[in-house]
């Protein structure tokens, strides 16, 4: 649309009564008994005392200020400005689920003055307070286009926040207008752990309430830390190596309570290992800081190259999602109150756990699962190269077999992906392979193997949580 520059600043085409009496072939309005074309400059405004009519130049009504913009309808009546900029924020959109850096993109659009593009502007409001308030610069792409960058790890744990954006047009005096709505953030990675502490399941209530035996949902049969792989070891010279991962997004330290989380993405589960030949060049496996900062990622030099692994990188293995599902083992009951230790049930198992196996046993896997986004529950055990329930060889996840690795001790690391682009890694577990011939595992300390440059790693501490 036009802004009308009337009176002092516009020239005049012919008399009228009426908008119906001026030219076609431009937009012209009757203002004073005079066609005055509609232009884009602003002009002076509507000189001191000029009547802004109905459209028929009759008088009456109130005289704008001079310099003031006004703007034509569509039927030629003169009207004051008073429109700021549409505003529309395109990303991110109402209840979004976002994290790490953040794209903010707006639409900025004026029809009557044009946008001062100096003007826009974004805050992030942290929590709904105002003086938790991040600016986020926004760069001008043409055509009315907005684009912005935030790190979100500056609002911290936060779960909602809130974005605002303002924009003034060109129109004298400026008009300003304001969009905003809450999204939802989650900046923090999964928790990956290749150990994890026991867990008892709690269901009941009151005088009725019981808690299972304690158990690791890893099962018996998963590689720990230490663990010297040779002909004569448990399972000879193959490892299951287990991962328990779960994503609990920003309200990780609120407990029993619904809150939105992104998950995990389960195309993004992998286990590595780097062998010694790996830890010979130098290379470590995980990484973050140096000591004691958070574990945030791999030793880019252990990764495979993707044209072809290198003798000093590690080797990769999916990880697949063991379905959730089960209930523990209520073969022996505590007493109220669930204390650490059960006590024998009065009739001989009468409620044995669910088996990952439909066939054979499950070396102590069990179900196991955590509260996921809509569905409540999403997998948290996750098994090398495939899972089948009704495969002796795979229903406790699929074995890997060391003799693909050097002798000599190697690092086991996962990691895994949410939903927004988290990534998280587990702390190593060292172990050392002896393929039978001359003890390359004499005295292995694993505590003396350098698997990364002691950063510090999340992991799971000891449960009571109610499943059933």
């Amino acid at each position: 649309a036009a802004v009308l520059a009337a009176c002092g600043g516009g020239s005049t085409t012919g008399e009228c009564d009426t908008a119906s009496d001026c030219p076609t072939d431009y937009p012209y309005a009757c203002v004073g008994g005079q066609c005055v074309p509609a232009t884009n400059t602003g002009g002076d405004g509507v000189a001191g005392g000029d009547p802004v009519s109905g459209g028929d130049g009759a008088g009456g009504g109130d005289a704008l200020p001079a310099g003031d913009s006004v703007v034509v309808t569509g039927d030629g009546i003169i009207v004051p400005d008073v429109t700021g900029p549409e505003i529309t924020i395109i990303s991110p959109t109402a209840y979004e689920m976002v994290g790490g850096f953040l794209i903010v993109e707006l639409k900025v659009v004026d029809r009557d003055s044009d946008v001062d593009e100096a003007s826009v502007a974004v805050t992030i409001i942290g929590a709904g307070n105002p003086a938790d308030a991040h600016q986020v610069p926004m760069l001008s792409l043409g055509g009315g286009d907005f684009l912005g960058f935030f790190d979100t790890r500056e609002l911290g744990y936060l779960l909602y926040p809130v974005i605002v954006a303002v924009a003034r047009d060109l129109a004298t005096p400026a008009n300003e207008s304001q969009q905003g709505h809450v999204f939802i953030l989650d900046n923090v990675p999964p928790t990956v752990a290749l150990s994890s502490a026991t867990v008892q399941v709690e269901r009941g209530e009151d005088e009725t309430k019981e808690c299972s035996l304690p158990f690791n949902p890893l099962g018996d049969s998963a590689v720990v830390h230490g663990e010297v792989v040779s002909p004569a070891g448990r399972f000879g010279m193959v490892i299951y190596p287990r991962a328990r991962i779960e994503d609990c997004g920003n309200g990780a330290d609120v407990t029993n309570t619904p809150l939105p989380v992104a998950g995990v993405d389960d195309a993004t589960t992998f286990l590595f290992i780097l062998d010694q030949v790996g830890l010979q060049a130098g290379n470590r496996l995980v990484q973050g800081s140096g000591a004691g900062t958070p574990c945030t990622g791999l030793d880019p030099r252990a990764v495979p190259d993707p044209a072809g692994r290198l003798p000093t990188q590690a080797v990769v293995q999916r990880l697949v999602p063991v379905p959730p599902g089960g209930q523990g083992d209520f073969s022996a009951r505590s007493p109220t109150g669930c204390r650490d230790t059960p006590t024998p049930a009065p009739d001989p198992y009468p409620d044995p756990p669910d088996s990952v196996c439909d066939i054979g046993p499950a070396d102590g896997l069990t179900y196991w699962w955590y509260a996921g986004p809509s569905s409540g529950r999403k997998p948290a055990i996750y098994v090398t190269n495939a899972y089948d329930a009704g495969s002796l060889l795979l229903c406790t996840g699929g074995p890997f077999d060391t003799r693909t690795l050097a002798e000599g001790p190697a690092c086991v690391a996962a990691v895994a992906v949410d939903e927004v682009g988290n990534l998280g890694v587990s702390a190593p577990i060292a172990i050392c392979v002896n393929h039978g011939g001359a003890d390359e595992c004499a005295g292995f300390n694993p505590s003396s193997v350098s698997c990364s440059d002691n950063c510090v790693a999340d992991g799971f501490s000891m449960e009571m949580v109610k499943k059933e």
